[in-house]
């Protein structure tokens, strides 16, 4: 902090105060400079405490303004309506201020432009007067709402030689309208290819390449960094595609950094000629294979079908173990699309990626599922018995809760999928493969209360029934936790899965018998006495229903199902367990 002292100070006085003016006051002033936080937060407290009958305060910040974005000027109406029809002559007397008979516009132009002028001239004789000097200059630093300058608005509205002779008269006025970007990034030339305007954009083509700057200009990208080349694409004109690679064989490769490709587009829109295009005319046939969020071309070809995926990874095999954002791999979106019995998709493009690189099969993406999880979830059989059949190890393949791909297919209930894997000999070692939590398939099988997908783990010989989770729960604790305190409704699959793993003899974990009651009434938060009077209940309301002889076998049921498995006796008998 700088502090200056001068004694008796004297403001200054204007010289025009008069002789009558009261004497100007003398003062001892201090000047202080604050040139950090610290010093400033000083100078805060000084001033508090400063005793003064007068001070004055003079605060500055360092912080710019932010600067305020330049107004662009509107583009005159008259001089866009021109530019969008293709009127030379009006466009011509705008900018040139032409009086010559041949190249007059009509009266009826005169007129309109004599509304936007301090003059009532109407005439061809007077219409010299309407347009100032300079006009011209500033007429084509106007623009559109969108930011499109008259060359932009030439180029995406028309074709034949009046809008070609258009675009030169505007472009020998300002030769460096042809490379103006508007709001969007586009220059002319991609609102020519945009609207599919073939001669404009050769046109366009021809006057860079007179400038010197037809390289920079194909190349340039808009905000979506998209080259003009990728609009051509976009429209599917194989032969504008063909005459801008001519122009400039390296048009594929763009952009270099992200984005997405011309042949993925190509790819995505099912421009299989164009693609071809793409590959076999560029320079040295090397172009880019980039999408949108990290994927590769093979991502959207996948989905196209066999026939592209096969040219695809012909060119480029890498490409089968490329990633996107998500860590997912073309194999990963190949799974499923495909699977009706007469594309045979699946198998045919699955198989193709894994011939390019069977690595493929191995990788997880970011949420740790392998190409055999998706599968299971999406219910794709015939994808998963290939992966089996060309790489059997790769169903033993954990996801990050270190379910394998039969875990996946019960807790989606994919029953067809797990008849499958239980109906396969070379699958039986992993039946009994417990995740993270310690449950196998089984466990979750009883878990989903699906008594099909239950059945047919439970009739495998290979499954076993009493292996314990990290709860120590066996499927048949499980099963008995899942039944609810209330009548017995053999309807119910809870019934029966719990009944046939009795039957069986299935045993439960190892814990103390007041333990399992306690979780027991915990899972269904109930006190102790709500199983009789329950039961009492529905009962009750059963018999205005049913007949007396339904009731008793329900009850019969109830008693005969209510005893604890694997040896308890009933709740109220003297001996408690077994």
């Amino acid at each position: 902090m700088m502090t200056t002292t001068r004694d008796e100070q004297q403001l200054p006085t204007s010289s025009a105060t008069t002789m009558n003016a009261p004497a100007v006051a003398t003062l001892n002033a201090k000047l202080m400079v604050a040139t950090s936080r610290g010093d400033c937060q000083g100078l805060k407290d000084l001033m508090n405490k400063e005793d003064a009958t007068s001070m004055v305060v003079v605060m500055a910040t360092n912080q710019a303004e932010a600067p305020k974005l330049p107004t662009l000027a509107s583009i005159h109406p008259l001089l866009a309506a021109a530019a969008c029809q293709g009127n030379w002559k009006e466009l011509n007397f705008l900018l040139n201020r032409s009086a010559e008979a041949s190249m007059m516009p009509s009266e009826e132009f005169i007129a309109r432009l004599a509304a936007y002028t301090t003059t009532t001239a109407t005439t061809a004789a007077a219409a010299d007067i309407i347009i100032e000097e300079g006009w011209a200059a500033s007429l084509l630093m106007g623009v559109t709402v969108e930011g499109d300058t008259p060359l932009h608005l030439v180029a995406a509205n028309g074709d034949g030689n009046n809008y070609k002779d258009c675009a030169d008269l505007i472009h020998g006025k300002d030769k460096h309208l042809l490379s103006k970007q508007n709001k969007e990034g586009d220059t002319p030339l991609h609102c020519a290819a945009r609207a599919r305007r073939s001669e404009m954009v050769s046109h366009l083509i021809d006057l860079a390449r007179g400038d010197g700057i037809l390289e920079g200009l194909l190349r340039t990208e808009n905000n979506s960094k998209e080259t003009a080349f990728h609009q051509v694409v976009l429209v599917g004109d194989n032969d504008m595609v063909k005459r801008l690679l001519k122009a400039d064989p390296e048009l594929a490769c763009f952009p270099k950094q992200g984005g997405t490709s011309p042949l993925y587009l190509a790819i995505l829109l099912k421009e299989d000629g164009i693609a071809k295009t793409l590959h076999d005319e560029s320079k040295d046939k090397a172009l880019s294979y980039s999408g949108p969020n990290g994927q590769n071309a093979l991502h959207a070809a996948v989905l196209r079908g066999p026939v592209v995926t096969q040219e695809l990874l012909g060119w480029n095999k890498s490409l089968a173990t490329g990633r996107d954002e998500k860590g997912s791999t073309p194999l990963h979106f190949a799974i499923g699309y495909f699977e009706d019995e007469e594309n045979n998709g699946t198998s045919c493009v699955c198989s193709q990626v894994l011939e390019a690189n069977e690595a493929a099969l191995f990788q997880p993406d970011k949420d740790g599922l392998a190409p055999i999880h998706v599968a299971a979830t999406v219910g794709a059989n015939r994808a998963i018995s290939m992966f089996v059949r060309r790489c059997g190890s790769s169903a033993g393949l954990r996801d990050a809760k270190g379910r394998t791909f039969l875990h996946v297919a019960v807790v989606e209930k994919q029953v067809r999928m797990v008849c499958s894997a239980c109906r396969n000999p070379s699958l039986a070692w992993i039946l009994n493969m417990q995740d993270d939590e310690g449950n196998t398939a089984l466990h979750l099988a009883v878990q989903a209360v699906c008594l099909r997908m239950f059945w047919v783990l439970f009739g495998n010989r290979q499954v076993k029934l009493n292996l314990v989770n990290n709860k120590g729960q066996t499927p048949l604790d499980i099963a008995w936790n899942q039944r609810p305190l209330s009548l017995v409704d053999n309807r119910n699959n809870d019934f029966w899965i719990l009944n046939l793993l009795i039957l069986v003899g299935a045993s439960n974990g190892v814990y103390r018998l007041d333990h399992f009651k306690a979780n027991y009434k915990g899972i269904h938060g109930v006190n102790s006495g709500y199983q009789i009077s329950r039961l009492q209940g529905i009962l009750k309301d059963s018999t205005q229903s049913r007949s007396i002889g339904s009731v008793l076998i329900t009850t019969v049921t109830f008693g005969a199902t209510f005893a604890m498995p694997g040896g308890y006796k009933q709740d109220d008998h003297t001996d408690g367990p077994h």
